[in-house]
């Protein structure tokens, strides 16, 4: 369950809008390339208080435009319909640890404030102008930036967090100016601000990367704000991090590393290290590999865990709930329309995680069906361990 605040309008408005960008892109022809997939998924959740059906249809266009050789404007629209419960409450997902955190003799009156609500949308996911130019190139509005080399985590990311339980899903667009620039020694500069509303609230971002022969390395540095807002408190410190990427081959192995280091309100005290290592492999007959392995200073200690950690967690403002985890993913090519493999996440800090067999099938070329079982294990009171099963299928039509 991983909802992402978005803004609505009405139904009608839906279909006026976008039955606008469809006779546009018809009366264009050759002026506005669209692209995109229609996509439908259910979710069916088993936990020790509750069983839960939640889903959605989600329409994506991506419109692009290339006016000149050295601009193109692009944007993309998503609309999706929700069915099932469109009300979830993060209650029947809490462990019993912490509930009892909520004051009072009558914990269960919190409960109409844990609702998480699922209204149909319809949203610009990008909107995004290129420049292309001999000595740099711009992307200026709402775009995709997703930092580093990790599947799963990606401690250099400011910008955005994944699920590790669905890590390839698409990130939503950020509000940036982005410009790269190669310089000499065959390095590539890329810096990107994130404006708000003066100079200390706007992140900054700049990486410098290089290849070196089977390598690819860049360094990082960022500053801005940093929040982490709970349920019982907020805090906010300004930060510097800096950081590291790397990516290549030994033995025909492919081997990442990502790390970085934060500080925070100028106190160099209070630096905190994250780091990821990881490798992948692709063996004779198919089958392909990727493990991983993540520390995380700014998680916490199981035992030390609170409510307000996992709400900071799941507003996306830290990579994890606790310090030490472990990530692997396992897929074979059992046919030419087949992909069967699993899913692992475990939380080594506290001793859970979950084991998710999944299959791709295509029984069409531009037509895809993703089903996941996710097994759980750990106990009650553990990140993974409170919630028994669950099951999702998800269908792709690409156009």
């Amino acid at each position: 369950m991983n909802p992402c605040r978005q803004f609505t309008v009405q139904p009608l408005i839906h279909y006026w809008l976008l039955s606008l960008l469809l006779v546009c892109g018809n009366l264009l022809p050759g002026a506005i390339d669209i692209y995109g997939y229609y996509e439908t998924q259910g979710d069916y959740s088993i936990l020790p208080e509750a069983e839960v059906y939640f889903g959605y249809h989600k329409l994506r266009l991506d419109l692009f435009a290339e006016p000149g050789d050295n601009i193109r404007v692009g944007a993309d629209v998503i609309a999706r319909v929700y069915n099932g419960n469109t009300v979830l409450n993060l209650w029947d997902w809490l462990p019993t640890r912490y509930r009892d955190q909520f004051s009072g003799d009558n914990p269960e009156l919190y409960q109409e404030n844990l609702n998480w609500v699922f209204a149909d949308t319809l949203l610009l996911d990008n909107m995004v102008l290129d420049i292309f130019l001999d000595w740099a190139d711009f992307s200026l509005g709402r775009q995709p930036i997703s930092p580093g080399v990790g599947y799963a985590w990606n401690p250099t990311d400011i910008f955005n967090r994944k699920d590790p339980m669905d890590p390839t899903y698409e990130q939503m667009g950020v509000n940036a100016m982005k410009a790269e620039f190669p310089l000499p020694g065959a390095l590539l500069a890329t810096a990107i601000l994130q404006p708000e509303n003066n100079w200390s609230e706007t992140p900054r971002y700049l990486q410098l990367k290089r290849q070196l022969q089977r390598f690819e390395i860049s360094v990082v540095a960022a500053q801005g704000p940093y929040e982490e807002t709970g349920w019982f408190s907020s805090n906010r410190w300004q930060r510097d991090m800096a950081g590291i990427n790397l990516v290549g081959e030994i033995i025909g192995m492919g081997v990442h590393l990502e790390a970085a280091a934060h500080r925070f309100g100028n106190d160099s005290d209070s630096i905190q290290v994250e780091f990821l290592v990881g490798g992948d492999y692709t063996f004779s007959n198919g089958l392909y590999c990727i493990t991983e392995y993540l520390h995380n200073d700014l998680g916490r200690h199981s035992d030390e865990t609170t409510l307000d950690d996992v709400f900071i967690t799941l507003n996306g403002h830290r990579h994890s709930l606790n310090r030490d985890y472990g990530f692997a993913n396992l897929l074979y090519p059992l046919r030419d329309v087949l992909d069967c493999g699993f899913l692992t996440v475990a939380n080594f800090s506290d001793g859970s995680g979950l084991f998710m067999p999944q299959f791709i099938y295509r029984p069409l070329a531009d037509l895809e069906i993703l089903t996941q079982i996710s097994l759980f294990w750990g106990s009650t009171n553990s990140e993974y361990g409170h919630q028994e099963g669950a099951l999702r299928v998800r269908l792709n039509a690409y156009f």
